[in-house]
């Protein structure tokens, strides 16, 4: 049995672009979508709202469920539920992340997708997503980075 990590992640749109932001871990480096794990205490929407604001600086002024998904990773000792939420925002990019994890902000085309987001548990999902706009749920066995 592993611990379950409970994670919230925005999908934020302009136009045909979408935001994502390196986080920086130690040494490594990977661009992601803007959230985090849930805080205890906190609702889904709570923890999206305070994780955009705490990676982008902007406030999120509407979301609607986008899909989830589970993931297995005995390589991690982890098992995950990642919720997604599409969000409309408002505000100015200006990160003020207390965990100084997040060092860039960048609005990528969505045809880049693949050049940021490397991990296919996150990258296939979110691309079938943004292409057919349909709710749905993935489970992983083991996550690939």
């Amino acid at each position: 049995m592993y611990p379950l990590y409970r994670i919230i992640v925005a999908i934020i749109r302009r136009g045909n672009q979408l935001l994502v932001v390196n986080n920086q871990s130690g040494q490594e480096k990977r661009w992601s979508l803007p959230g985090g794990q849930i805080e205890a205490g906190e609702t889904l929407e709570q923890a999206l709202r305070r994780e955009v604001e705490e990676e982008t600086g902007l406030t999120v002024t509407s979301s609607s469920f986008a899909f989830l998904t589970e993931n297995f990773m005995p390589t991690y000792q982890a098992h995950s539920l990642v919720t997604y939420f599409d969000c409309e925002v408002s505000g100015v990019l200006k990160p003020d992340d207390p965990d100084e994890e997040i060092i860039e902000t960048r609005w990528i085309d969505q045809t880049e997708l693949a050049e940021y987001i490397t991990s296919e548990d996150v990258r296939l999902p979110l691309a079938a997503y943004l292409e057919e706009q349909h709710k749905a749920y993935y489970m992983f066995e083991e996550m690939k980075w």
